[in-house]
């Protein structure tokens, strides 16, 4: 029978959830977390292990906002460790406002001698990983950010390391597709 409809049963249900509306989440509502860890020789404090923590993409309109939901949770994981001058601020690029990020960047006295490119033999990330930090610093997913709600997932293609591990903050559609923007 030409033109007959496909099964239920075959539909994705977030195709289901968009099918009447025909919306999708936007790519630009997709946050980019990048953990990094290194060692740095400071001349006054000697072997610092230290650990950023940038987050890119998303609307520029909202990094502000942004940063203000993230900073108390993501601060408070921290303690003992020195926060640096980058530390909670929206980094922006003047020339590309779309090329603006938002950076928590903390250090903590590293013993043992320099180890080959920088890379430390271990993680001092609270949780000892980046899945758990973000589960102990947000709680269990969906959580609500800026007015929304976002899941974190391993960002796909990229091995994780102890010197980059990339995650991914997806706004997670509501009811009847992306939310009305206010």
């Amino acid at each position: 029978m030409a033109g007959a409809l496909p099964s239920l049963g075959g539909l994705n249900p977030l195709q289901l959830e968009n099918a009447s509306i025909g919306l999708y989440p936007p790519p630009e509502s997709t946050w980019r977390i990048e953990f990094r860890q290194k060692i740095e020789n400071d001349s006054v404090r000697g072997l610092l292990q230290v650990v950023d923590i940038t987050v890119t993409g998303g609307p520029v309109q909202e990094q502000r906002e942004m940063l203000d939901a993230l900073g108390p949770n993501i601060m408070p994981m921290f303690e003992g460790f020195t926060p640096s001058v980058l530390n909670d601020k929206l980094i922006v690029v003047c020339s590309d406002k779309s090329k603006s990020y938002l950076q928590w960047q903390y250090e903590i006295p590293y013993v043992g001698i320099m180890p080959p490119y920088g890379v430390p033999p271990a993680s001092v990330l609270p949780g000892g990983s980046p899945y758990v930090f973000l589960q102990r610093a947000f709680g269990a997913p969906p959580v609500g950010l800026n007015g929304k709600l976002y899941t974190w997932e391993q960002a796909p293609g990229l091995v994780p390391s102890i010197s980059l591990d990339v995650w991914l903050l997806k706004h997670v559609l509501g009811f009847g597709g992306y939310p009305s923007r206010r």
